[in-house]
């Protein structure tokens, strides 16, 4: 028996918390002073520490180590706020996703077609809280780190190299809030719309799936006298629920595509230089363990991706096996057809990219990796000839 299933549910503790920082798309916005302030109030802090760690650059652009710490920094938030950006401009674009998800293809489900997409979901979500954890780690020791680090023979440290018109040993702890204010408010926002992403992927990779099963399962059960009619109309839902599963990975795309494009991009160099510089801490300082944390951070951002990327070509691959290992061959030759026509169109997988550049896979995950390890090889060994 069938009933509605609101699929937006499965992601609304993502879509709560982009509420409050005021990005995410409301039809009808009940307060809104707070929420444009809100929203505004995030891009001030986060842009104004962007623009402090590039003066910063500029200023250091003599010192080697500092140029690098900075610019590391700087690689972490540009691809943060690329993607707030961007999904702010693509503000329509969500509304046109989250209405789409309301049609009857995808709501119109059984018990047990729910109780797959529920599992399935929560599989994604234990991994976006692990995530999210790894982040609340990597904030807390950033926060941690320059208090308890007596190394510096230039005053107190703050988390983040920053420039700041006045002396910053005067006014310390205030700087400290402000930079500890601003990295807890970025990865929150960052951590929101990774999970925001990772969820809407996973709810396409069950829609695919659903599909799958019910190929499979096409007209089993009827008579022979009324097995072409069912199967028909059966095939036919199932060609209105392809079709609409492949506009849902167009719409998600153009909502998240450039954003993760850049997030790729900068992750390259993030992962390259946080390996070198691991290299050339103390093994035993907190610095040490506050670059780890910060390394695991990073891959299990771009893992996500591409793991669950992996998982909807994956998914989308099997519609013409699920065609093959139906009832096809007690068909009338008109019914065939439609399944030849199925099979031909799902020959090409459903594939989300990044930019139109990078496809969302595990190849491309390997393809990061590579690289990083090649930029830290050519790092390392310059520094070891020095």
């Amino acid at each position: 028996m069938k009933h509605t299933f609101d699929l937006s549910s499965t992601f609304q503790l993502d879509k709560f918390h982009l509420t409050l920082g005021g990005f995410y798309p409301l039809e009808k916005v009940k307060y809104k002073y707070l929420y444009y302030s809100a929203r505004v109030f995030i891009h001030l802090i986060s842009w104004s520490h962007l623009l402090g760690m590039l003066t910063f650059s500029l200023v250091q652009v003599s010192n080697l180590a500092q140029l690098a710490d900075t610019l590391t920094w700087n690689m972490t938030q540009i691809p943060y706020l690329c993607k707030l950006v961007n999904f702010h401009i693509q503000m329509n674009t969500v509304l046109k996703l989250e209405a789409w998800l309301r049609r009857p293809s995808f709501t119109w489900i059984t018990a047990e077609e729910e109780t797959a997409i529920k599992s399935t979901m929560r599989g994604a979500r234990i991994l976006t809280t692990i995530y999210r954890s790894l982040c609340v780690t990597i904030v807390s020791l950033f926060a941690i780190f320059p208090l308890i680090d007596k190394n510096s023979g230039e005053g107190k440290k703050l988390p983040l190299p920053m420039w700041f018109p006045f002396d910053v040993q005067n006014h310390y702890h205030a700087v400290w809030s402000y930079e500890v204010f601003g990295i807890c408010i970025s990865a929150w926002a960052n951590t929101n719309l990774d999970s925001l992403s990772v969820m809407l992927i996973t709810l396409t990779v069950c829609q695919f799936r659903m599909l799958t099963k019910r190929l499979r399962n096409v007209g089993k059960g009827t008579e022979d006298v009324v097995r072409d009619e069912v199967v028909q109309k059966e095939l036919k839902e199932c060609i209105i629920l392809y079709n609409d599963i492949t506009r849902l990975v167009e719409l998600m795309e153009t909502t998240f595509s450039n954003g993760i494009f850049v997030q790729f991009i900068c992750g390259v160099f993030v992962i390259c230089m946080t390996g070198f510089r691991m290299m050339v801490v103390n093994l035993k300082s907190i610095q040490f363990f506050h670059l780890l944390a910060f390394f695991f951070g990073q891959i299990c951002q771009i893992l996500m991706y591409c793991w669950y990327g992996q998982t909807l070509m994956e998914s989308s691959d099997s519609i013409s096996e699920a065609c093959y290992f139906s009832d096809w061959f007690k068909c009338s030759n008109q019914t065939q057809k439609y399944f030849l026509i199925i099979m031909e169109r799902s020959k090409r997988p459903v594939i989300m990219m990044a930019g139109k550049f990078f496809f969302l896979h595990l190849d491309t995950l390997m393809a990061i990796l590579k690289s990083s390890y090649s930029y830290f090889a050519v790092l390392q060994q310059i520094y070891s000839d020095k």
